[in-house]
């Protein structure tokens, strides 16, 4: 989705973001958390889904892919064909998951001149097993399909459970187009920051919530990661900032 800054035309060239969402949020989402705040800075907002997410997801079928320059890199060849866009003040923002989607696109795609990290997820896998039990991770690590599965099975339909757990389990096998939590698990390994890291050459914006339930200290371990690259901001609760994304 194109959207456009009160007043632009087509014959003015313009900086625009590109914007990712995460785990489990609409593209949709994305003009009203964070589009209309850049257009009102007179910039060009795209929005955009790969698989894994709810078009993609739904229409085609696709579950997600560690590959994401291959998601980002054919919408950035697309904004290159149009007049109105600046090509040398192109951003990629990613939101959630996608916040670790993006730098690892942009290691690929130096056309991207700017990343912003909303909420410096450096391992997604590293949040989902902070909410699963320690033995079914124990299960995972010796490799026990069955019996990690009955298991996440059990848990996904158990009333006592925590809602954010049994969300998360049934999010990650829609999300990956599986019936096997046994392998979200082992594709959520694949998604790691650390073999792109030396390829991302260009400023990254990290953002941290103060008391970000999802990721608590997961930000400032990517910005470490990054080296000089990246500006660490903390979003604090007492402007209402302090929570995910």
């Amino acid at each position: 989705m194109f959207f456009s800054p009160p007043n632009s035309n087509a014959n003015e060239s313009r900086p625009t973001i590109l914007v990712g969402t995460g785990y489990d949020a609409a593209q949709e989402d994305s003009l009203h958390s964070v589009g209309l705040e850049i257009l009102a800075r007179g910039c060009y907002c795209v929005s955009y889904e790969g698989p894994g997410q709810p078009t993609v997801r739904r229409d085609q079928q696709l579950g997600f892919v560690p590959e994401w320059q291959d998601v980002v890199t054919p919408v950035v060849d697309y904004l290159s064909t149009r007049p109105d866009v600046d090509m040398t003040r192109l951003g990629l923002m990613g939101l959630s998951f996608d916040d670790s989607l993006a730098p690892s696109a942009a290691a690929y795609d130096h056309r991207l001149v700017a990343v912003i990290a909303i909420d410096g997820m450096y391992s997604m896998r590293a949040d989902y097993e902070a909410d699963v039990p320690a033995p079914l991770i124990a299960l995972f690590k010796n490799h026990n399909v069955t019996d990690f599965d009955n298991a996440m099975n059990q848990a996904r339909l158990d009333p006592t459970r925590s809602s954010q757990t049994r969300w998360l389990i049934d999010q990650s096998l829609w999300a990956f187009h599986t019936a096997l939590s046994f392998n979200c698990f082992t594709q959520l390994g694949a998604y790691t920051l650390t073999p792109f890291l030396d390829k991302v050459t260009c400023p990254v914006f990290i953002g941290n919530g103060q008391d970000d339930p999802n990721v608590p200290g997961q930000a400032p371990v990517m910005a470490a990661a990054l080296g000089d690259l990246p500006s660490l901001y903390q979003f604090n609760n007492s402007l209402g900032a302090g929570q995910h994304c």
